[in-house]
């Protein structure tokens, strides 16, 4: 049976310049490397799905935007290549953040989205998301199994004869201003005129997508503006994804521990150095976005702590729905399995709706779309699709029918049901007012410049304390484990099998004897292992692990109440060790060069030489995940050295 090719949001990974003469799939499925190639075949394959579905017919326009890792340009024509080979028109929209795509889908009219990025990933890598006309979805799971479908089919097809059948045409300078106008627009952002007058901003623009927009959009609108990490290689210490899992971040790591050489984080404490800013007359305030722009974090200096807070999804959502309640709004807020436990009851407690989906801001996406269908719908095609289950439901089906009503009657605007979604990882949608071809209507998609704005808003007039715990949290800890086998944790596993007694037992062990445990399966992921655990029938935590569907990595996410911090926080730990020993794919080079490096930073090599053995991969970004993501290595004085869990893995493993 024919794999599906797509992780949590499309496919992404490393690349190589070509496939040296092999076939793109095959050669994609024995590396794992993307290729130009394979681009051109992916985008072939999605053009003449979306014909013979009939959302688009022949010279129909394609809107294609990308982030500025492709330096050559060679994966950005190799996409455009198959579009046109496909017989669609692809409308280039140039570097934009991955929001714009979907944005300027609905505003164009266009039949289809997509958007050239590997999000978060480092700069070797890249990738391609896709979104679907009238609504600007995310492919969802049957879809992604109908394209991956699609392009088996053609593997063995040589598509370097097939004619280019349309021309480019540019829509760079339109969709530029559409981006801009949609976040100046008073609607869509909260920030009203002369607000963030006592604020001084700085932003980290991770080297990414948001680089040419952030200073139009957030200039206006603070006292000071300070660009940081403009150029340079995509989300190099830089972005979201660096300083994910962190609560604080201190001056002295900054000058000579984890964070040194992050030059938005220097940039921040020098500024905090100002008086205005140590006297309380100004607020400094980060905001930090990922490599396509659709993530933000905030980050706050907090004078009494002399530090900067971390705030990521959860406090940033809870954030913003207190704003918009305060404003008479109600609605539905959406959260994902990787929020604190708390977070749902926090919503409610401001008189909210709370709908929990699987990890993805794309059943995020599908929430919003299919309660606006649900308001608007007309036909028992469209009403019935609307109750669907995201993970049961075709994307393509469900574009279409919405499709149909749109041209039948036009837009209907409705005040949206969807009032805010939000992700931990700090993807983040609410709904964004648009006008398209069919009318005045609602777009949504996840957007960290949206995200920022509106959280400098909703920051307005908080206390440090406030700033601090925007709501009463849990237990809320994440322990990741890289380079390993996936297929030990895939629903079913044998591994999986063996181990969940062992899970079982170190929860007793740690949280009493009378601990229960109900395992919950969620259809969006059916290889997520999600266990409740109960004391007396109340959830007193939940832990889960699940493969990264967008880098070489598995996780262990623990969620808690408080009162049982201590024993969590240690069964947490006690499952890492034995994880990072029990997932890691040893025939892995990158596990093999850590284990090197591990051996050498406890033998007292230096790490230069280990790395001069491994010539093609990352040193800087392996000691990075080492060091802040695995815990395995420390620094002391400035050199690193090999942590407890560090030693166990290298004991386990030699």
């Amino acid at each position: 049976m024919n794999q599906r090719l797509q992780g949590t949001d499309g496919i992404r990974g490393r690349t190589a310049p070509s496939t040296k003469g092999d076939l793109p799939l095959p050669f994609y499925q024995k590396t794992g490397l993307l290729t130009p190639e394979f681009f051109e075949l992916y985008l072939y394959a999605y053009g003449l799905l979306l014909q013979e579905s009939g959302l688009a017919q022949a010279q129909d326009p394609v809107v294609l935007g990308w982030d500025p890792r492709d330096k050559a340009g060679t994966f950005i024509q190799a996409a455009l290549q198959g579009l046109r080979k496909a017989g669609l028109t692809p409308c280039s929209l140039g570097v934009i953040p991955t929001p714009g795509v979907p944005l300027y889908l609905l505003r164009s009219g266009a039949k289809g989205g997509v958007m050239l990025t590997a999000s978060h990933n480092p700069a070797d890598q890249n990738g391609i998301k896709l979104f679907h006309p009238y609504l600007g979805l995310k492919f969802l799971l049957q879809d992604d199994l109908a394209l991956s479908a699609k392009i088996f089919t053609l593997a063995a097809t040589d598509l370097a004869p097939l004619p280019l059948l349309t021309k480019i045409a540019d829509h760079q300078a339109q969709a530029r201003e559409f981006f801009l106008q949609i976040h100046q627009d008073p609607r869509n952002s909260w920030l009203r005129a002369g607000a963030g007058k006592d604020l001084i901003l700085a932003i980290d623009a991770s080297r990414g997508a948001v680089a040419p927009f952030v200073k139009e959009i957030f200039a206006p609108q603070v006292a000071e503006l300070h660009l940081f990490c403009l150029d340079g290689e995509v989300n190099q210490h830089a972005g979201v994804a660096e300083i994910e899992g962190c609560e604080w971040i201190y001056e002295e790591e900054v000058a000579q521990g984890a964070w040194q050489g992050f030059e938005a984080l220097e940039g921040l404490f020098r500024l905090a150095l100002r008086p205005e800013v140590q006297g309380g007359e100004k607020k400094l305030v980060g905001l930090v976005f990922d490599g396509d722009g659709d993530r933000c974090f905030r980050l706050d200096y907090i004078v009494s702590a002399q530090a900067l807070k971390v705030s990521s999804g959860d406090h940033l959502g809870v954030m913003q729905a207190r704003y918009l309640t305060a404003q008479g709004k109600r609605g539905l807020f959406v959260h994902t399995v990787e929020s604190d436990l708390q977070i749902a009851q926090a919503a409610a407690q401001l008189g909210l709706e709370t709908r929990l989906t699987g990890v993805g801001d794309k059943w995020i996406l599908a929430q919003a779309c299919l309660e606006q269908i649900a308001q608007e719908a007309s036909s028992k095609e469209l009403k019935t699709l609307a109750q669907t289950p995201p993970a049961s439901l075709s994307g393509v089906q469900l574009a279409l029918a919405y499709g149909a009503q749109l041209q039948a009657q036009g837009a209907t605007k409705l005040e949206p049901k969807f009032l805010l979604g939000l992700e931990e990882s700090g993807h983040a949608i609410t709904p964004c007012h648009l006008n398209t071809p069919f009318g005045e209507t609602y777009g949504y998609a996840g957007n960290g410049l949206k995200a920022g704005l509106n959280s400098l808003a909703a920051g307005l007039g908080l206390s440090e304390e406030e700033l601090i715990e925007p709501f009463v949290a849990g237990v809320k800890q994440t322990y990741y484990c890289y380079f390993v086998d996936k297929k030990r944790l895939l629903a079913g596993s044998r591994f999986l099998v063996a181990f969940k007694p062992r899970i079982e037992g170190l929860a007793q062990e740690h949280l009493g004897a009378e601990i229960d445990f109900r395992l919950r399966p969620f259809l969006e992921e059916k290889d997520l292992f999600f266990l409740d655990l109960l004391q007396k029938g109340e959830r007193v935590g939940a832990l889960f692990l699940r493969n990264s569907g967008t880098e070489d990595k598995s996780a262990l996410y623990l969620r808690g109440d408080l009162r049982f911090k201590e024993p969590l926080l240690a069964l947490g730990a006690a499952l890492h060790q034995e994880l990072l020993m029990r997932l890691k794919n040893e025939q892995s080079p990158f596990c093999r060069f850590e284990l090197d490096l591990l051996r050498a930073i406890q033998g007292g090599t230096a790490v230069e030489a280990v790395g001069q053995n491994y010539p093609q991969l990352p040193l800087s970004r392996l000691l990075a995940e080492m060091e802040r993501k695995e815990g395995v290595i420390e620094r002391e004085k400035g050199l690193f050295k090999v942590t407890p869990k560090g030693i166990y893995l290298l004991e386990q493993l030699s």
